[in-house]
C-alpha cells in the first residue's frame, strides 16, 4: 500500500510531474449564516458505498454509550430521566466495558457545517489542480454525534487529458471530543486505485482497516486517536504559540504513528484572496512518508480562532508545489 501523509489527506495530490497548463484563478470569501443543526442518522451496520465498491461493516457487539448532551429538541425532564435510569440499574459486563471509553470536550471555534474551502495547486506557477475541503451536516455514527468531512481533489480538464487524479477522502469526527470514528479513503491516481475504510472502536481501543483485499485490525489504540485528515481538523481548534511543538496520535498505514507539528512564527502572507496574518507551522512524521525531510512541508493558517489553511508548500523536484485558498465559504 502506498505511503501517505497528513497533508496529502488535508491538499492532496500535491505532486505532480505532468506537463501543467492553467493558472490560478482569484475567488472570494464568503461568510453565511450558520445551519440551521441537522443530523443524519447512520445506521449500525449498514453498507457504505465507496465508489463501485460497498463493504458491510458487522455491528458492534458492545452499543455505546448513550449521548446525554441536550440539543434543541430534548427537554431537561428527557435528560433528568436517562441519568435517573442509570442510576437505578445494575451495572452489567456490557456497561462496565462501555464505561471503558474515555470522552472529552473539546472546545472548537475553528469549524463548523458549511465551511468550503477550495485550493489551487500549482506547480512552476501554474495550476495543476484543484482541492475541496466541505465540513457537511452532522451525521449520528453508533449513536455519536460526528462532523462529516470531505476532501476532493481533480486536475485541471487539460492535465486531465495526461494523467487522472480524482481523490474523495471523507472522515467522520466526534463532536464532542475531536477524534475519529471513521474514515473512507478513495484513490484514483493513474492506474492507481485504493478504496480503504477505517473503523475505529474507542470501547476496545482498536481500528479496523477494511480493503478489497482483506481486513486488518490493530489493538492498543490511545484514547482519542486520529486518522490523517481527523487530526488537521482537531489541530485547528488548538492554540496555536510559536516555539511550542504539538504531538498527536495518528493511526496511519497499518500503524500508529505520532505525528508532530512545530508552530514556527507569525508572519503576513499573501495568496489570490489578498493578505492575511498567518501563523506559520510545519508538520513532521516519525513515518514514512513522501514527505521526509524536516521544513519540508509549510503551512500557512490563518491567525485568529478559525485557523483557515490558507496555502501550503512542499519542497519538490527542482520546485516546490503549492496550494493556496482561492474560495472560502465560511460560518459565523
Amino acid at each position: 500500500m502506498r505511503r501517505t501523509s497528513v497533508l496529502s489527506a488535508v491538499l492532496f495530490p500535491l505532486i505532480l510531474t505532468a506537463v501543467i497548463s492553467g493558472c490560478a484563478s482569484k475567488g472570494k470569501v464568503v461568510t453565511v449564516e450558520d445551519r440551521d443543526e441537522k443530523i443524519v442518522e447512520i445506521k449500525d451496520g449498514s453498507g457504505i458505498k465507496v465508489r463501485d465498491w460497498e463493504p458491510v461493516l458487522a455491528k458492534d457487539t458492545v452499543p455505546e454509550k448513550p449521548d446525554l448532551a441536550v440539543s434543541s429538541a430534548e427537554t431537561k425532564t428527557r435528560v433528568e430521566a436517562v441519568i435517573k435510569e442509570r442510576e437505578v440499574q445494575p451495572q452489567t459486563p456490557a456497561a462496565a466495558e462501555i464505561s471503558a471509553e474515555k470522552t472529552r470536550i473539546v472546545e472548537n471555534k475553528a469549524f463548523k457545517p458549511g465551511e468550503k474551502l477550495t485550493f489551487a495547486i500549482t506547480y512552476l506557477g501554474l495550476t495543476a489542480a484543484t482541492a475541496e475541503v466541505e465540513v457537511g451536516d452532522f451525521v449520528k455514527l453508533k449513536g455519536r454525534k460526528c462532523y462529516h468531512i470531505t476532501t476532493k481533489a481533480k486536475v485541471v480538464p487539460l492535465v486531465a487529458a495526461l494523467v487522472r487524479v480524482d481523490d474523495v477522502v471523507e472522515t467522520f469526527v466526534d463532536a464532542q471530543g475531536l477524534f475519529s470514528r471513521r474514515m473512507i479513503k478513495s484513490l484514483r491516481e493513474g492506474n492507481y486505485e485504493n478504496d480503504v475504510v477505517l473503523e475505529f472502536n474507542p470501547v476496545s481501543r482498536s481500528v479496523k482497516e477494511i480493503e478489497k483485499s482483506g481486513d486488518r485490525s490493530l489493538k492498543g489504540l490511545p484514547d482519542f486517536c486520529h486518522d490523517i485528515l481527523s487530526a488537521f481538523f482537531y489541530f485547528r481548534t488548538q492554540e496555536l504559540e510559536p516555539g511550542k511543538d504539538m504531538v498527536l496520535p495518528v493511526y496511519a498505514e497499518g500503524k500508529l504513528n505520532n505525528l508532530r507539528v512545530k508552530i514556527l512564527r507569525k508572519e503576513k502572507v499573501r495568496i489570490p484572496l489578498g493578505t492575511y496574518n498567518a501563523v506559520v507551522v510545519a508538520p513532521l512524521l516519525d513515518f514514512e512518508s513522501i514527505f521526509k525531510q524536516e521544513g519540508e512541508v509549510t503551512i500557512w493558517l490563518s491567525d485568529d480562532e478559525r485557523h483557515i489553511p490558507l496555502m501550503m508548500k512542499s519542497k519538490v523536484f527542482l520546485s516546490s508545489v503549492s496550494a493556496k485558498l482561492i474560495d472560502a465559504v465560511i460560518p459565523k
